[in-house]
């Protein structure tokens, strides 16, 4: 086995995270339809680019190689997996995403989360595996909204910075 299920000690992150790493480069791969498919894009031969998004090779797509198979297939499945094994999560732009009424999709996306939560706490005081799925979409759904919102209100007020929080 290679240094993906067990990395080496200078290496910071657990082996599962190299594994999600591997997994998402193997997904976009496969969003290409094939690894030739991806090359025909990139730098570096099908063969090259299979072994990078497999388990039992050390070896992991480069940065450029990322950056332009997620271009042609529009989905950043290596990106999103980058930020969350460093703990971020991957939000597109406002300009990525569609629809007028930015406030108040802000305020319909919120009040669907509010509730998803609040249906699914009614069962007994706490979210079930069940329900995780639907909270989580309605979640990240308001939380996508309230950044649009916040971006076009950036750009239209470029010089009014946020207020700071009570006891900041």
């Amino acid at each position: 086995m290679s240094g993906v299920a067990r990395p080496p000690a200078h290496r910071v992150h657990p082996g599962s995270a190299y594994a999600l790493i591997k997994t998402a480069s193997h997904d976009l791969l496969e969003a290409t339809g094939s690894a030739e498919a991806a090359a025909r894009g990139t730098r570096g031969s099908g063969e090259t680019l299979r072994k990078a998004a497999h388990h039992e090779h050390d070896s992991f797509l480069a940065a450029d190689q990322i950056a332009d198979i997620e271009k042609r297939t529009g989905r950043p499945l290596v990106t999103a997996a980058l930020a969350e094994v460093n703990g971020y999560l991957l939000i597109p732009t406002p300009a990525s995403l569609e629809g007028a009424g930015v406030e108040h999709r802000s305020m319909k996306e919120c009040s669907e989360a509010v509730a998803s939560i609040a249906e699914a706490l009614a069962n007994g005081g706490l979210i079930n595996r069940d329900e995780t799925p639907k909270v989580r979409r309605e979640v990240r759904e308001a939380i996508l909204a309230l950044f649009t919102l916040d971006q076009q209100l950036e750009d239209t007020y470029p010089d009014v910075r946020p207020a700071r929080a009570r006891g900041a």
